[in-house]
C-alpha cells in the first residue's frame, strides 16, 4: 500500500495537534484526496457555518499515487467550504507539497480553528510547531516562501497565502512554489485563520506491498506516455497550446463573454511566448512531462521578473477576457497574481465585468479611484489588481467577487457570468455544450475540471445537447476519481478521457483493493453524490444548476461561432438527462435508493431536511 493510514490535526485555536489513523475501508470507498476528504469534511462541519468563521475546516489531502513513482501524480487537493460559493470547495496544486506530506507520515493535514496572531505551521515528519509570522504576514506569497526557507531550512517544502489571503479576499488563492490552489477561495479561508504558511519536510519511504504489479505498470505507463502526441503538444507548450486551438473553433471568451474570438490571440499565444521568453521547462516534482514553462520578462520596468506559466487559463483571465494582448503584461500579471495570492480566474473576470461596466458608463472615474477601466487597459488593469488584493477602494467591492460586487451598481448584474456566485472558467458553454451542462452541475462552481471540455473540442463527439446530460456523467465520475488518486488532469488524454482499464490498473498498483472498472466507477459516483448532498445540506438545488443569461440570451456576434448560445431550454434537457443518470430527483437531490446502493447510509438522515 502506498498509503500512510495516518491524518495530522492541527487545532490553531488551542495550538495543539493530534494524529489517528485512517479506516481501510475509507480508503477503498473513496480512494484519497478530494474524494476522502470530502467525506471527512460531511462527517466535521455543520450546515450554515460561515466559511471564514473559525469553525470552518480546511482539509490538504494525498491520493494513493501521490509520493510514488508514478508520471504526473504530483498533485495535492484542498478541501473546504467556499466563502465564494458557500458549496463545497475543492481546489488541486502542483509542486512537491502533496509528495513531501507523505514523506513525513501523513495522507491528510486537518486545519481546524484560528490563531490569535499570524502563523506558520511547520511540519517535520511527526514533530509539528506554530511559528509566528507576524513580521511577515503581509509579505508577497512567493517572498514568503523565500523567507522561511531562509529561517528554518532549504529542504521544506512551502504552502503561502499572499496578501490577498490575509485581507481575506472572497477568491484569494494558495500558492506552492509557483503554482495555485486558485478555485473558491482557499487563500481566504486560511488568512481568517490566521494562516500564513505550512511547511513540511519527511524523511519517511512509502511501501509498495506488490512491488512486482507496481514496477510493470510503470514501465507500461511510462512507454504509453513517451509516445503518446499529446506529450509532445504538453512538453512544447503545456495547456498554453489550447489558446490557437480555441480561438480556431470560435470558443475563445473575449472581453467578459462579448465575444469567442480574441482579433490578437497570436500575441499572446503560447507559440508567442516560447519562442520569445522561454528559458527552460519544467516539471512537477517526479514528473516526465515538463509542461511548465520558467519565464523571464524583459521589459525593463518588469526587472526580470520570472514566472512559471502561463497556462490557458491564465491567458484567457489576464489576457483574453480583460482585452489585455501585450504578453509581457500578460506574464507580469500571472506573478503579480501570484505574489498576491489571487485566483487568476475569478480576478480577471471579475475586472473584465467591471470594464465592461466601465465602458458602459454605469461606473465612472469617480467610481473606479480614477483608473481607465477599459478592456486592454494595461495600467488600470494592473493597479487594479493590487487594489484588489489590499481592499482598497473600488479593490474593496470587487475583492467580494462579480457577484456580491453587482449590487453596488445598479444595473450591471445584467451582463454577470456567474453560477453558484463563481465566475465562469475559459471553455465556451455557448459552442462546448459538454461545458454548459459541466458548469451548471459542477458541485463546486463552474469551472472546467469536473466534465471536461476535451471531448467535444477535438471533435471526438458532436457539438450537439444529444446525450450531452450521460456523457457529463461519464466524465464527471473519472474527474472524481483522478482529484482522489490524485492524478493531474492534464493527463487526461494519455490515460483515457474517462474511466478506462489504464485508470483501473493505475490504482491496483498502487493499493491492494483489486479493483474493478466497475468499482472505480462507482467510486467516482460515490463522491459526486456525496458533494452534492454536501451542497444540498447548504440549501443547493436544481434552481442553482442554471447558466449565465450572457450564454442562454445573448448570441456571439461574429466568427465561426456566430449567433451560437445554449438556451434555458437545452440546459434543462440535459440537466434531467444527467440527473437520471445518477439517480438523483429531479430537482437534482440524490434519492434514497441511490444513497444506499453507493453506501453513503450516513446521509439518509439529512435527506428529510433537504427534502
Amino acid at each position: 500500500m502506498s498509503y500512510t493510514n495516518k491524518i495530522l490535526t492541527v487545532d490553531l485555536t488551542k495550538s495543539t495537534y493530534s494524529f489517528e489513523y485512517i479506516e481501510e475501508n475509507l480508503q477503498r470507498y473513496f480512494l484519497g484526496g478530494a474524494g476522502l476528504s470530502t467525506k471527512l469534511l460531511y462527517d466535521m462541519l455543520p450546515p450554515y457555518i460561515d466559511p471564514l468563521s473559525e469553525e470552518n475546516i480546511v482539509i490538504f489531502g494525498t491520493g494513493p499515487a501521490n509520493g510514488t513513482l508514478i508520471p504526473m501524480a504530483s498533485k495535492f487537493s484542498i478541501v473546504s467550504k467556499s466563502p465564494l460559493t458557500n458549496t463545497i470547495m475543492k481546489s488541486f496544486c502542483g509542486g512537491r507539497f502533496g509528495s513531501f506530506l507523505k514523506y513525513a507520515g501523513f495522507d491528510f493535514l486537518i486545519i481546524k480553528g484560528k490563531s490569535h496572531k499570524p502563523v506558520c505551521l511547520l511540519i517535520d515528519d511527526d514533530h509539528v510547531f506554530i511559528k509566528n509570522v507576524e513580521d511577515i504576514a503581509y509579505e508577497g506569497a512567493i517572498k514568503t516562501q523565500e523567507i522561511l526557507k531562509q529561517r528554518y531550512g532549504e529542504d521544506f517544502e512551502v504552502v503561502s497565502i499572499g496578501p490577498a489571503g490575509m485581507n481575506k479576499v472572497r477568491y484569494a488563492c494558495l500558492i506552492s512554489e509557483q503554482r495555485a490552489a486558485g478555485t473558491g477561495g482557499i487563500g481566504a479561508v486560511l488568512g481568517s485563520k490566521n494562516l500564513k504558511a505550512i511547511m513540511v519536510r519527511g524523511h519517511n519511504l512509502l511501501k509498495i506491498k506488490n512491488k512486482g504489479k507496481f514496477f510493470d505498470f510503470i514501465k507500461s505507463f511510462e512507454k504509453d506516455i513517451n509516445k503518446h502526441p499529446a506529450s509532445k503538444v504538453l512538453r512544447t507548450h503545456g495547456t498554453a497550446a489550447g489558446l490557437m486551438n480555441l480561438q480556431y473553433l470560435g470558443a475563445l471568451p473575449s472581453k467578459n463573454w462579448l465575444g469567442e474570438t480574441f482579433d490578437k490571440a497570436k500575441n499572446i499565444s503560447a507559440e508567442t511566448i516560447v519562442e520569445n521568453y522561454t528559458v527552460k521547462n519544467i516539471a512537477c516534482f517526479g514528473c516526465i512531462i515538463p509542461c511548465g514553462h520558467y519565464n523571464i520578462l524583459k521589459a525593463q520596468n518588469f526587472n526580470g521578473i520570472k514566472t512559471i506559466g502561463p497556462e490557458y487559463e491564465t491567458q484567457f483571465s489576464l489576457g483574453t477576457i480583460v482585452g489585455i494582448d501585450d504578453p509581457e503584461i500578460l506574464l507580469y500579471a500571472d506573478y503579480l497574481t501570484d505574489e498576491l495570492g489571487l485566483g487568476q480566474v475569478h480576478v480577471g473576470t471579475t475586472i473584465a465585468w467591471i470594464m465592461e461596466a466601465f465602458e458602459r458608463g454605469i461606473i465612472t472615474k469617480k467610481d473606479s479611484d480614477g483608473l481607465d477601466l477599459n478592456f486592454g487597459n494595461k495600467e488600470g488593469f494592473i493597479e487594479l489588481l493590487k487594489k484588489i488584493a489590499y481592499r482598497d477602494g473600488i479593490g474593496d467591492i470587487l475583492s467580494e467577487g462579480s457577484e456580491r460586487a453587482s449590487k453596488y451598481f445598479k444595473g450591471s448584474d445584467e451582463f454577470l457570468t456567474t453560477i453558484k456566485g463563481m465566475e465562469l472558467h475559459g471553455h465556451s458553454p455557448r459552442v462546448v455544450k459538454t461545458q454548459a451542462i459541466g458548469y451548471a452541475i459542477s458541485n463546486r462552481g463552474p469551472t472546467h475540471c469536473e466534465v471536461r471540455p476535451a471531448m467535444e473540442e477535438t471533435g471526438m463527439i458532436d457539438g450537439t445537447i444529444k446525450d450531452k446530460g450521460k456523457v457529463a456523467k461519464e466524465l464527471s465520475d473519472w474527474t472524481a476519481v483522478c482529484n482522489s488518486i490524485v492524478y493531474c488532469l492534464s493527463a487526461e488524454k494519455l490515460v483515457g478521457l474517462k474511466i478506462t482499464d489504464k485508470v483501473v490498473d493505475m490504482i491496483n498498483a498502487v493499493t491492494d483493493f483489486y479493483l474493478n472498472y466497475n468499482d472505480i466507477v462507482e467510486i467516482g459516483e460515490r463522491i459526486n453524490t456525496l458533494e452534492r448532498m454536501f451542497n444540498c445540506r447548504e440549501g443547493f438545488s436544481s434552481k442553482d444548476d442554471k447558466l449565465p443569461k450572457r450564454i442562454t440570451s445573448e448570441p456571439i456576434h461574429s466568427g465561426v461561432s456566430k449567433d451560437k448560445i445554449t438556451t434555458e431550454q437545452e440546459l434543462g434537457i440535459m440537466k434531467q438527462e444527467y440527473y437520471a443518470a445518477r439517480g438523483w430527483d429531479k430537482n437534482g437531490v440524490p434519492t434514497e435508493q441511490t444513497i444506499k446502493k453507493l453506501r453513503l447510509d450516513f446521509c439518509i438522515k439529512d435527506l428529510a431536511t433537504i427534502i
